[in-house]
């Protein structure tokens, strides 16, 4: 026998069924404090590449590297200067005394003043040196005269450098060279001994 469907059922069948909400979907109410806390929340600054920071790196080491290298050659320029115009103020002054000492010998006086010049006087003064092929029997003859005393056995600094740096190089090859250096300077205190880094400057073509 054939059912029919009561008013009661009637409308429980005719009534919409609500859309499932997918599990992905969140409530409006929390969506909403999610956005608000998103946007007080501090920007991230966004940072540079390292690569563009090497860059910019090397640009400032650059600069300065470049800075650097024209002060050298400023002060290397000046140095020349002042030192070509010091030798040639020493000439010109020599060059002048020899004038004034004939001047004054023709006067036949070794001492004169003049007004608003000074005073001038004349005396000698001796410079000696030991010929160095005629040194050994130089010395020999001190001795037989019983001046040995003012004797002091030194070496050349440029002779001295060329031969700790012989010894020095030929050590190094040996595996040695610290200990030569300690044995020079700190145990026995014969000579003292440093290194410094200097320029060597080609001067570009004009």
């Amino acid at each position: 026998m054939k059912k029919t469907a009561t008013p009661r059922n009637k409308a429980k069948a005719k009534s919409p069924a609500l859309p499932k909400r997918k599990a992905t979907e969140k409530p409006e109410a929390e969506q909403k404090a999610k956005a608000s806390a998103k946007a007080k929340a501090p920007k991230k600054v966004k940072r540079e590449s390292t690569k563009d920071e090497a860059k910019v790196l090397d640009l400032n080491k650059a600069r300065k590297l470049k800075k650097a290298a024209a002060d050298y050659v400023e002060a290397r320029l000046e140095h020349e200067r002042l030192t070509k115009e010091k030798t040639e103020a020493q000439k010109a002054m020599d060059a002048a005394e020899a004038k004034l000492v004939t001047a004054m010998n023709e006067q036949g006086a070794d001492f004169v003043g003049l007004p608003k010049l000074g005073k001038f006087k004349l005396q000698p003064k001796m410079y000696v040196g030991a010929v160095a092929a005629n040194k050994p029997a130089f010395l020999k003859w001190l001795r037989k005269k019983k001046h040995g005393g003012i004797i002091k056995e030194d070496v050349h600094p440029q002779t001295l450098k060329s031969f700790v740096k012989e010894l020095m190089d030929d050590a190094f090859l040996k595996g040695k060279d610290v200990e030569l250096k300690e044995e020079l300077t700190e145990k026995n205190n014969f000579i003292t001994m440093y290194e410094k880094v200097e320029v060597t400057w080609t001067r570009p073509k004009q």
